[in-house]
């Protein structure tokens, strides 16, 4: 019992039962005559059949060729990634799994612990290859359906900016999977497709938004170049952790394209005369547009609902154009504590709509919650027509958030709209003047 509770000390779930178990699954399928009596049931898994597993472990290691170890071992990694998808508690497991091996066969001996841990590095190292082949396999599907969906509603010129990135990243697809340093892409920032190609378009808005794609994309070539490095040395543990990150590099990159060319055409859009924010007129496209891209690069956006506490109040005690100057104040400090790819719009009488790209609900409540003490700090110097001296005027507001996540941005607009309204009407029961980001 005591050697039971060591194993389960180390790994909650059972998730040492899954490894022994279907490591040795795999053993026993490919290589049955070599090893008759490996396969062992799940319900009879002790301490025993833990040695027994390594002894087998072991003699699968010195038996087999190289590539017969490469393959049953990769078929573990498959599995892995079919089965649980995240791969890294598995990993995790076999560190642990070699520990356990170490105190329960009492192996003090310093080669045989090297030999231990060259076996397991091995084991680790091609799991992690076994891996990456279906990771590579579901990003470049991921590719595929991206370049489809440019074609859907992206103006044609900015299209061809990230198709061509996309194809970039194929070509690192390609040259991973085969394990063909020679068809590496470019890796110098400076002469890629895309870097040509941005510094060719001014496609981008902003400035301060060119630099953010800038650093970004040095960051991405930075970061294949680790790649290219560990390629060499077939290190596919490393390989498991720096390809996820280039992939994500790669979909911020595309994101901050489409929200420059967005920004860029910001111009084309209907102001409101009033607030100098953005009128209804758009404000579907624009929310549609959002949800598009949060689909298509597996990322969040939020939504902001602003309403002016007790503005009809103020409309009747000191007239509308006291009333007109309050809206215009708050339009004003909206605007300035947003981020510059955010998009303000006025929905409708003393209503605001905020959408924040690319925002969790986190940075999202920060932003409200920087909005709500802008507007509560400030004051409105008015001269009532009813009165010859000059008052101050505070002014608040109430705040929803909603936080749109990729599978809710496949319902409809009029869906969001609701839920982003629920948390306003929330926060203005719950007393005004705070923000409120869950019902």
């Amino acid at each position: 019992m005591q050697d039971y509770n060591l194993i389960r000390k180390y790994f909650n779930d059972n998730l040492l039962w899954k490894v022994l178990y279907r490591f040795n699954r795999i053993i026993y399928s490919e290589y049955h005559d070599l090893f008759p009596y490996t396969f062992v049931k799940k319900s009879s898994f002790t301490i025993y059949h833990t040695q027994k597993q390594f002894r087998f472990f072991r003699k699968l290691m010195i038996t087999a060729t190289k590539e017969e170890r490469r393959k049953i071992i990769k078929k573990l990694g498959n599995f892995v990634w079919d089965r649980f998808y995240i791969f890294e508690p598995f990993l995790d497991a076999l560190d642990k799994l070699e520990v356990i091996f170490v105190v329960d066969l009492h192996i003090n001996d310093p080669k045989e612990k090297a030999e231990l841990s060259k076996l397991f590095w091995e084991v680790k190292n091609y799991v992690s290859e076994g891996i990456l082949d279906r990771m590579l396999e579901e990003y470049k599907h991921f590719i595929n359906f991206s370049k489809v969906e440019l074609k859907k509603d992206i103006d044609e010129e900015i299209a061809k900016v990230i198709e061509t990135h996309l194809k970039w990243m194929e070509t690192l697809i390609k040259a991973i999977k085969q394990k063909d340093i020679e068809k590496f892409p470019g890796l110098d920032p400076t002469e890629c497709d895309i870097g040509n190609v941005l510094s060719e378009y001014n496609l981008l808005g902003e400035d301060s938004l060119i630099k953010r794609i800038s650093s970004e994309h040095l960051r991405l070539h930075m970061t294949s170049e680790f790649i290219l490095f560990f390629l060499k040395k077939e290190n596919y543990c490393m390989l498991l952790h720096l390809i996820p990150k280039v992939f994500k590099l790669s979909n911020t990159i595309v994101e901050f394209i489409i929200a420059g060319y967005a920004q860029e055409k910001t111009i084309q859009y209907i102001i409101d005369p009033l607030t100098g924010t953005l009128s209804r007129a758009r404000m579907n496209q624009i929310l549609m547009k959002n949800m598009e891209i949060s689909m298509m690069t597996n990322k969040s956006f939020s939504l902001l609902m602003i309403d002016i506490d007790n503005f009809k109040k103020v409309n009747d005690t000191y007239g509308h154009t006291v009333g007109d100057t309050v809206l215009k104040k708050v339009g004003s400090l909206i605007l300035s504590s947003i981020r510059e790819a955010d998009l303000v719009f006025r929905y409708g009488g003393e209503e605001f709509l905020v959408v924040l790209p690319g925002t969790g609900l986190h940075t999202a409540t920060d932003i409200g919650n920087k909005i709500r003490n802008s507007i509560e700090n400030s004051s409105l110097q008015i001269t009532p027509s009813s009165q010859e001296k000059q008052i101050f005027l505070k002014i608040t507001v109430s705040i929803g958030v909603f936080h749109v996540s990729p599978s809710f941005a496949e319902k409809n607009i009029n869906d969001i709209i609701e839920e982003v309204d629920k948390r306003l009407y929330k926060a203005k029961r719950s007393g005004k003047n705070i923000v409120v980001n869950e019902l």
